[in-house]
């Protein structure tokens, strides 16, 4: 038997997957800040240049509140 067995993980799954989820919830957040920030909006020739970089971001961050 493995003299590691016996020891305490450092970490625990359940606290990875909730870091990882503020990770991507953080990403996702960012990505739809610049995007309003450089404009997320519908002109008139058509859609801006963060308006759907904006949509992929919020869809990011829904992913990761729904998991």
């Amino acid at each position: 038997m493995d003299k590691h067995d016996d020891e305490p993980s450092a970490a625990s799954t359940k606290s990875l997957e909730i870091a990882t989820a503020l990770f991507f919830l953080v990403i996702g957040g960012l990505v739809m800040w610049d995007s309003y920030r450089i404009g997320a909006k519908w002109g008139d020739d058509g859609p801006q240049s963060g308006y759907f970089p904006f949509y992929i971001g919020l869809l990011m961050c829904i992913a990761t509140l729904a998991n």
